[in-house]
This record gives structure tokens, sequence and C-alpha cells, in this order.
């Protein structure tokens, strides 16, 4: 997938402050499809079944410092009951981590896999994230730590490599990047605030679900670093 501008409004902004920034960046995503050859794959990933759920807590808390241990960069995900970690009810409900993007595990946020999350945060592990601050707010405010060596994110590395407003989401670079369809649908409504103190409905999701969902999230985060890091270096 290689999307542009549409060829009307190039044409329309031409005489604009903008209309060469857009000129050259037509060109540059022309180049780049043409450029394209073949598929991407010869069997197409089936990214929900590299997430492993994990429900024993016991069980991801092994997992995690098992990691710690190896060393290695991470990509982490919370899904939470509002947006923002600053009213008196905020709860994490869930979180997931993908390693080396070898092997990703979702978990609820419950017992030792919280302690072992906190350990893997203030870890010398490079960590990943997309929209880096609204991880670290909610570490700061619920484990009361800071996220250390933090190595990229792909929303800013978006902007970085591409002006366009609204295509810095994880869900639009899994698409465009690695050709996997939105998989929040079913999750969506349920991320709204249905009260004036921003809370959401993610409980009433089904657990299961709201872990694969969460667990996509950090794997996608892992594999579109990886391919920014090498747009960035000109590979």
């Amino acid at each position: 997938v290689a999307p542009t501008y549409h060829p009307s409004y190039v044409l329309r902004t031409k005489d604009d402050w903008e209309g060469p920034v857009i000129k050259l960046w037509f060109e540059r995503h022309l180049q780049s499809a043409l450029s394209l050859n073949g598929r991407p794959w010869e069997v197409v990933p089936d990214y929900r079944s590299q997430v492993t759920i994990v429900m024993d807590s016991d069980l991801a808390a092994e997992w995690i410092r098992d990691k710690i241990y190896r060393g290695g960069p991470v990509a982490f995900d919370y899904e939470t009951n509002q947006l923002k970690p600053d009213g008196p009810d905020v709860a994490i409900v869930c979180s997931s981590i993908c390693w080396r993007g070898l092997e990703t595990i979702a978990y609820p946020w419950v017992g030792e896999a919280i302690k072992a999350t906190a350990e893997l945060l203030v870890s010398d592990l490079p960590k990943i994230g997309a929209n880096n601050k609204f991880e670290c707010r909610w570490s700061r405010r619920l484990l009361g730590v800071s996220v250390r060596n933090r190595v990229w994110d792909t929303m800013i590395s978006s902007h970085h490599l591409d002006c366009r407003p609204n295509i810095t989401s994880v869900k639009f670079q899994a698409f465009v990047r690695l050709g996997f369809p939105d998989w929040s649908e079913s999750i969506r409504p349920f991320l709204t605030s249905i009260d004036n103190q921003g809370i959401n409905r993610v409980r009433e999701v089904d657990l299961r679900s709201l872990l694969i969902y969460c667990g996509i999230d950090s794997l996608c985060e892992f594999l579109i670093a990886k391919i920014q890091r090498m747009e960035m270096q000109g590979e």
C-alpha cells in the first residue's frame, strides 16, 4: 500500500506556500510505489497467532524477568480505563510486551506481573512505544517509576518521515507498512469516555479479546519501529 496525495490536490496547491513540498512528497511517493516489486510475503503473516495470552500472573512475571535477564529491545502497551491517569479511579486493565519481535505476551494487570513490569520499565532494556508519553505518565502515576532507556517512538518517527496529518497511529502505520488491517473495530466503542470523569467501558470487553488487541499493539509497534529505523538509515 503506497498512500499519497490526490493528484488534483497537488495541482490545486502548486502556487501555495506549501505547494513545492507537496509536489516533492507526491513525486517521492510515486517513486516509492513504482519501485515495489512482487508481493511482500510468500505467506501472509498471522499476527494474532503471534500473541500469547498469559492469564497466570506468576507465569507472566516469570516470562518478563526472563527477558530482563536475556536482554534486547521490547515494545510494551497498556489498556486503561481512561485516556489520562489523573482521576481518582484510574486503572490499567492489562498490558502486553513484545520481546525482540520474536515473542509477545499479553496479561491481566494483577499480582506479581505488575511488580515484574515495573522491574522491566526501570531496566536497561531498550523500550519502543507509540506515543511514549502515554505509557510514561501511567507508569509514574500507578507504579511510581520512570521508564528508562526509551529508544523509539513510532508516532514521532512517523512525523519525521512524513509530515502529513492523520497517519501516525499504530493502526494506520500497520496497514500501510505491514498490510494488517485495523484490529480495533470491535474494541473501539468501549474506549470512548462515557462520563465527565473520562472513564470508558473497557472493562466490559471480553478479557481475552482485549488481551489479543493489546498484544497486537505491542507486536505492531515493534515491527513498525524496525521498518522506520531501516528507512531512516537509508536501507
